[in-house]
């Protein structure tokens, strides 16, 4: 991935816990994220483990956030999007391509881009082209 995306920040999970808490398993887990942590070079690889999180104070994982002791339910999902909703804005907020624009390019009432002083971003519009009404943008399968 670093060598296809050298700019790209990377958020590098830990293993999630499974199982029970006296499982030998845990071991195995906890000795692997204590390899893969050492990728953290604060740059561009952050490492972080949420696996606590899953866990009642026994160190056990409910049934309502892993019924099976492995795959997260909805409630688990919903932890596991909490736990790294701030550490991904905190890696994107200087990644935005419009953040190293010297002025930000304004959209007039027409639609139409009215400044840009810099190299256009992969995907964005182009000064000048015009932006697609609202009623463009909703596909007729999704009303």
């Amino acid at each position: 991935m670093q060598k296809d995306f050298p700019k790209a920040k990377i958020l590098l999970l830990g293993i999630f816990p499974r199982s029970t808490a006296n499982d030998p398993v845990r071991a195995t887990i906890a000795e692997i994220n204590s390899i893969i942590a050492r990728l953290h070079d604060g740059d561009r690889v952050h490492y972080l483990d949420i696996g606590e999180k899953f866990l009642d104070a026994g160190g056990n994982i409910p049934q309502d956030i892993m019924s099976d002791a492995l795959h997260p339910t909805t409630k688990g999902y919903e932890i596991w999007a909490e736990a790294v909703k701030e550490p991904i804005a905190s890696l994107l907020k200087d990644s935005l391509p419009f953040r190293k624009l010297k002025s930000r390019p304004s959209i007039t009432r027409t639609g139409r881009c009215s400044s840009f002083n810099a190299r256009r971003p992969e995907g964005a519009l182009e000064c000048g082209s015009k932006l697609p009404h609202s009623r463009e943008l909703i596909r007729p399968d999704h009303g």
